[in-house]
């Protein structure tokens, strides 16, 4: 080899040498705080392993911060652990969801927006089976005492800490003809919620017009209390007839009716807590629901003569029996305007009866003779979805103006069902498998749980179109399923396990991906 072949060799291995030097060894541009762009970056062997200088950071003090979510799956699992009940509303645009840990009793709440959930309440009612909202502050637990027969149900209102003080009326001096105060004020107001013992139908001293004047018409209301509650004021002071006056145990009856005698559970001042008043209702209380429009009660008993309804104030008082029969296994299942649905069990084996129930009492058969007979009234009571196992089992519509019957030909039961508000519609959980032989029996004993999809119905039509497919709803038995105000979202728990779930029915935004169900924080129940 020549001397000038040599030279050139050399000289390129040096050149070589050099620049592998420089790209192995001397310190990336990017640390000068200039351009990011590296050599390096040109070959898949020469990229670093450290974390980019210009990946964001985590302040992981901002613990209470929420964890914004970009696309967060259409169906989402909520609650890892069993829930009692939920209630949906709106705050400022965006949609949350409370709902009652099943084996303590406590309040959580989450957004649509955000993974995870925060407690609110510290509480512990243990073992709650069943949860009825009033609104968002306010839900009725259910639970069995330790001797597992007596059903027990309290009322738990929840508020911001330091608010509790003004939150109900506590009458605690003597209250009489010519009297003027706040407290009269107060007890005019207890007396007008109820029919029976109004200061006023109409004008100065009925509702909404109440005075701090102890008058003529507030006496007379007063003693139509006292003789209501003639037992509890009357008999133990030997008196026959009403005095007027609102003495010690006038105002004992007046402080259960209002709460005032209620257990209040406090919190730390400085806790994210909420503050809870417990009322207790009646034992043994099997039925219960709640009527918004009339802001009362429902609820059934039984006695040795069948089966009682009650329709009360939301604490259980001022109470007024509506309803009673020698059956015993009624279900309430709905409360819709001033209406509330009563039917007999649901059994493949026995005729079912449907009844519809005003707040006075008065009674109309709706449905009957009907094997496996249940239903569901729409909100303006109108229209009755209902199915049995008489027959063909398959959802059916009734319209009562009409007195017709419009066939879904969809197998499942109304209570898997929701009506929707702003179009005629409805949103169904129809199993992909039954056995007609023993339904709806096993599914109610929990031997049989089917996995559901989602489909909606046209009421006027009957015609049905499938909102999931078979992938999203493997192993989901859906039951209480409810819509959210501007249904975009329904809600519902499921049977299997009672974990709470969301199912996004449209998209508030283009850009929202469906991704896998997202797993719940280390914060979750």
């Amino acid at each position: 080899m020549s001397k000038r072949n040599i030279f050139f060799i050399i000289v390129i291995l040096i050149l070589v040498l050099g620049l592998v030097f420089w790209i192995f060894f001397l310190p990336n541009n990017a640390e000068t705080g200039e351009s990011n762009l590296s050599i390096k970056d040109f070959f898949p062997f020469g990229k670093s392993t450290d974390t980019e200088t210009n990946t964001p950071t985590v302040n992981t003090n901002e613990e209470n911060l929420p964890e914004v979510e970009q696309g967060l799956p259409k169906l989402r699992k909520i609650s890892e652990n069993p829930i009692s009940g939920f209630i949906n509303f709106e705050t400022n645009g965006e949609n949350f969801v409370r709902f009652v840990d099943r084996a303590t009793g406590h309040i959580w709440e989450a957004s649509t927006e955000f993974k995870g959930a925060q407690r609110l309440t510290n509480t512990t009612v243990a073992q709650t089976q069943e949860s009825i909202w009033a609104s968002k502050n306010a839900v009725f637990l259910r639970y069995l005492r330790e001797d597992e027969e007596t059903i027990e149900t309290v009322l738990l209102r929840i508020l911001p800490p330091g608010s509790s003080d003004n939150l109900v009326f506590s009458f605690d001096n003597d209250l009489k003809l010519g009297d003027n105060s706040a407290d009269v004020l107060n007890l005019q107001i207890v007396l007008n919620k109820d029919e029976e013992t109004r200061v006023s139908d109409t004008g100065i001293g009925s509702t909404g017009q109440e005075t701090t004047y102890f008058g003529t018409k507030t006496e007379t209301a007063v003693k139509k209390f006292q003789s209501k509650y003639a037992e509890e004021i009357l008999t133990p002071q030997e008196l026959i007839e009403s005095t007027g006056i609102v003495d010690e145990l006038t105002r004992n009856k007046l402080n259960e009716i209002t709460g005032a005698n209620s257990k209040i559970e406090t919190v730390d001042e400085d806790s994210n807590l909420y503050e809870t008043i417990l009322t207790f209702l009646p034992s043994d209380i099997k039925q219960l629901v709640f009527l918004d429009k009339l802001q009362k009660i429902f609820f059934l008993q039984e006695d040795r003569l069948g089966s009682v309804g009650t329709l009360a104030e939301i604490d259980g008082n001022i109470k007024t029996q509506i309803f009673d029969s020698p059956a015993r296994e009624w279900g309430v299942n709905s409360g819709s305007g001033d209406f509330i649905t009563l039917a007999t069990k649901t059994s493949n084996s026995y005729l079912g009866v449907l009844y519809q129930l005003n707040k006075n009492g008065n009674s109309e058969k709706i449905l009957g003779n009907l094997n496996g007979l249940s239903g569901l009234t729409n909100y303006d009571t109108t229209k009755i979805l209902y199915s049995n196992t008489s027959g063909d089992f398959a959802l059916k519509i009734l319209d009562r103006s009409t007195n017709e019957v419009t066939n879904v030909f969809l197998q499942t039961l109304p209570e898997k069902c929701v009506w929707s508000q702003k179009e005629p519609a409805i949103y169904c959980a129809v199993p992909k498998i039954i056995s007609l032989s023993k339904y709806p029996d096993d599914w109610y004993q929990g031997t049989f749980s089917p996995s559901d999809l989602i489909w909606k119905i046209n009421t006027d039509t009957g015609e049905s179109d499938l909102i999931t497919d078979n992938s999203q709803f493997d192993g989901i038995d859906a039951i209480n399923p409810t819509l959210n105000s501007n249904e975009q979202y329904l809600f519902f728990t499921n049977k299997k396990d009672y974990s709470l779930w969301s199912l996004r029915l449209f998209e508030s935004a283009p850009d929202v991906a469906e991704e896998e169900v997202a797993t719940t924080t280390t914060e979750q129940i």
